[in-house]
């Protein structure tokens, strides 16, 4: 989940404390790492720190991605989810304004994690999303977003196979000031505007901030309004049958958010620091299914976190002790139908370093408790050991990491349990669920010289299903007691190259899962007379999969999670980055993911070759500083992506300007240019079509 919990850390990581993104005060006394800015908590990361990020992660062994706050802000991101758009071999798919899906390296759910200044974001499966819903964060109060992909996110948590999220917020600087912002944006592709406002200040080492936004969103605009009203039409109807009170009318959302944090620094006492966080969502309208999708609604989604973090300087060579408290609340409601998530976890760490090896330990505890129709718990005990060894040209890292789970079923007072245990399945008892894993790693780095290096890693994976994946009772299934852990083993080779203006590198990555959980739809007919009638009326054919859009009236179904084994994914990605000293940046990413499996439910994970490239110029010969920029997006079908409409390949261009003068900014893009229509891979939703956007803020 972050430092304290990880077994496995590349040497510069390992100064860094990842695991407490918050530890910033610790990170920057650690002088003898070039990685401070990973683990500053709140620290601003101006422009010109984007290549020494560069030359930390060159020294890396493994695959990682910086996006940072004027990001944001030049793209108008509305959220968290958006703004990890366009990195290698990271896809998301739109479901709506507000609802999207993520894969990391093709993997997606419990595979890819999310974490809020270095706390997991709990969420146990239950917003259907994958790796939490990480838009239940203010994208107006990020400072930046580490992504690391692959297999050394066990860094952060024993099962993301896929990757790591770190979403690191603003705080207050520590030195004395006072100042403030505003801002203002509008999007005709979400048919949405929003406001936002933050203030800070700091005096005699005390320092605090505050937040708060706003958000409306009425819809999401797609090329083809046929196919999207036919979809909500189709819901409609659905949804009279079964007399739901209200009626679909776009794909849209609202949302407000607040909070704030207070601290205090001492050189000889350390640094004490209180975050508050409360984001809530309504009416988020979304769909869902690839082939045939229909309209969902969430009435509600809340995320509530307070956060306590310690950090005491140690002396000699010993790093900072990192104490961090957190709790955190999410709740779902649909309809009548309450989802609710408690979450607290505790982590602690330091470490030792010299001029030639590092050594960090730490430990975790986390606490969850999850009730929808039914409730269970799950208690998480983790610690671990890491060491990185300096030799000449010649880095090696190496950890080991503690893991144990405890699941068990809980029943409400007024239940009487000797009954329910004489039920079967997910209505009665659950044996309890324990389970103790160690998982592994080992990287090395070796500098052919100060431009050019290859790197390697191996680690071994582990991840128990989650409380959603194991005792879910509505439209989704448990395996309850049926199914098993996923084991993985995982290789990553890299080569990179780099200079003063030029960064490139090419990774090839492998995993190999013994054992691996998935969902699958089961359908029982129940109305075969209803069938028959259609049959001959010749308005359905089941042998072409033609039901007349009434499979809802013909049969009952549910998705079931269950364990399949000997899952393979493969893939590559390279990427090259170019700064000249005359406001010119280019980039380029490329990548694609392959699953081989016998299991026919699992390959729609497989992501065809993308290919994103980005050209900016920064002026210079006026007070406001005008920029420019555009991208342009490649979408292949290679390997082939199998869905029932059919897919083609695809290409976008966006273009995005800007200026800024004194406290002012102001940004504008228009998102695809040419109007194509396309569609995600596996999605319901065709692209945005043209859309335009600005946003202007002001700041003192």
């Amino acid at each position: 989940m972050n430092k304290n919990i990880v077994f496995y850390l590349p040497i510069s990581l390992l100064l860094s404390t990842p695991m407490l993104s918050f530890a910033e005060q610790s990170a920057k006394q650690q002088s003898t790492t070039s990685i401070e800015k990973i683990t500053v908590f709140g620290e601003k990361t101006p422009a010109i720190d984007k290549w020494a990020d560069l030359q930390t992660d060159f020294d890396r062994s493994f695959s990682i991605e910086t996006i940072y706050s004027e990001q944001i802000d030049e793209k108008s991101i509305i959220n968290v989810k958006d703004a990890l758009k366009g990195l290698a071999n990271v896809r998301i798919t739109d479901q709506g304004a507000f609802n999207k899906t993520i894969t990391m390296r093709g993997m997606n759910g419990g595979r890819t994690v999310f974490l809020i200044d270095g706390i997991k974001l709990a969420d146990q499966g239950l917003s259907h999303s994958g790796a939490g819903e990480a838009n239940l964060a203010d994208i107006n109060q990020i400072d930046r977003i580490e992504v690391v992909k692959g297999s050394p996110s066990v860094l952060y948590d024993p099962g993301a196979t896929g990757g790591v999220v770190n979403i690191i917020n603003k705080t207050a600087e520590i030195k004395d000031h006072f100042s403030g912002k505003y801002r203002y944006s509008n999007d005709s592709g979400y048919l949405s505007d929003g406001h936002s406002m933050s203030l800070s200040a700091a005096k005699y080492g005390f320092s605090t901030r505050i937040y708060g936004a706003k958000n409306n969103s009425d819809g999401y605009k797609i090329k083809n309004k046929d196919k999207l009203n036919s979809i909500i039409q189709y819901s409609n109807e659905r949804q009279e049958r079964i007399d739901t009170p209200y009626e679909y009318t776009g794909l849209g959302y609202k949302d407000e958010s607040f909070g704030g944090n207070i601290s205090y620094f001492d050189k000889a006492l350390g640094k004490l620091s209180v975050s508050f966080a409360q984001y809530d969502a309504t009416d988020m309208t979304f769909t869902h299914g690839a082939s045939s999708s229909q309209v969902f609604r969430t009435d509600q989604l809340s995320r509530q976190n307070t956060l306590v973090y310690y950090s005491h300087p140690l002396h000699g060579d010993w790093h900072p002790l990192s104490l961090a408290y957190s709790e955190s609340k999410l709740d779902k409601r649909v309809v009548l139908n309450d989802t609710q998530l408690s979450s607290r976890q505790l982590n602690l760490a330091s470490g030792y370093s010299n001029h030639q090896w590092e050594l960090d330990f730490g430990a975790q505890y986390t606490k969850d408790d999850a009730q929808t129709a039914i409730r269970a718990e799950q208690d998480y005990w983790a610690a671990y050991l890491s060491g990185s060894f300096y030799w000449d040209q010649l880095i090696i890292t190496s950890g080991i990491r503690a893991n144990y789970w405890s699941v068990n079923k809980l029943f409400r007072d007024n239940e009487n349990e000797s009954l329910r245990c004489q039920l079967d399945g997910a209505v009665g008892c659950l044996a309890p669920q324990n389970d103790f894993e160690p998982t592994y790693a080992l990287g090395l780095v070796y500098r052919f010289n100060q431009h050019h290096n290859f790197t390697a890693n191996y680690a071994k994976t582990h991840r128990q299903p989650n409380l959603y994946e194991r005792i879910a009772f509505d439209s989704f299934w448990g395996c309850f007691d049926q199914c098993e852990a996923e084991h993985a083993n995982n290789i990553e080779l890299a080569w990179k190259w780099m200079n003063h203006q030029w960064y490139s590198s090419v990774n090839l990555f492998a995993t190999r899962f013994d054992s691996y959980l998935n969902s699958k739809e089961i359908r029982q007919l129940k109305n075969v007379a209803a069938l028959e009638s259609c049959i001959k009326q010749g308005l359905c054919d089941p042998l072409k999969g033609e039901f007349n859009n009434q499979e809802s009236d013909f049969f009952s179904s549910n998705i079931r999670y269950y364990s399949t084994h000997d899952v393979d994914n493969i893939g590559a990605e390279a990427m090259v980055r170019y700064q000249s000293f005359k406001g010119l940046e280019a980039s380029l990413n490329l990548s694609f993911n392959k699953l081989n499996t016998n299991d026919p439910f699992v390959g729609n994970l497989s992501q065809p070759w993308e290919l994103n490239l980005m050209l900016k110029k920064q002026f210079s010969f006026s007070c406001l500083s005008p920029w420019i920029m555009a991208e342009y997006r490649w979408v292949s079908n290679t390997p082939t992506v199998r869905q029932k409409e059919g897919f083609s390949a695809f290409n976008t261009v966006n273009l995005y300007a800007g200026a800024s003068w004194s406290g002012l900014a102001f940004n504008i893009g228009v998102r695809n240019i040419s109007n194509a229509q396309y569609h995600e891979p596996y999605g319901a939703l065709d692209g945005l079509a043209r859309s335009a956007f600005f946003n202007i803020s002001a700041s003192y």
